[in-house]
């Protein structure tokens, strides 16, 4: 499988429908609306990075799902290694944009709790991420306070 890099990324975002409102105003298209433009271009990085000999070891990680190797945000942690593969990767991205991305920070979290959530019967849902990276961008997360409310 070959990784996608950042171009592949924003053209898989623009290709989406689009369902992201700001002050009740439909943003057509994240890729350049102002307010969001910047955090994509941060996240178009990241994929970017997964490319580059130096910074591959930090964005990019080998599946236990599909044991391939995939962009770090779509695998699930399974040990302190890959904790401080998480903690290192996101540094690395402060440094670059100077912010926390949704997709590749929160989004991942709520992820890998998603994980361990188990069926009645002790089986797990089948998971996003057993499909191959090509059909994956990144999954978004959201925080908000205890009302659901969020407030950006």
């Amino acid at each position: 499988m070959v990784l996608k890099n950042g171009e592949q990324y924003v053209e898989g975002i623009r290709k989406m429908r689009p369902n992201i409102y700001k002050w009740g105003e439909l943003i057509k298209d994240v890729t350049t609306d102002p307010a969001t433009r910047l955090h994509i271009q941060s996240v178009k990085r990241s994929y970017d990075l997964s490319h580059d000999p130096e910074k591959a070891s930090i964005y990019t990680a080998k599946s236990h799902l599909t044991g391939e190797t995939v962009h770090r945000w779509n695998t699930l942690m399974q040990s302190a290694e890959d904790v401080m593969g998480n903690s290192n990767m996101k540094r690395e991205q402060y440094h670059q944009s100077g912010t926390c991305q949704g997709a590749t920070c929160a989004g991942w979290t709520a992820m890998n709790v998603l994980w361990d959530y188990h069926l009645a019967d002790g089986q797990r849902p089948r998971h996003p991420l057993s499909r191959t990276g090509e059909e994956i961008l990144a999954i978004h997360g959201r925080q908000c306070d205890y009302h659901g409310r969020s407030h950006y």
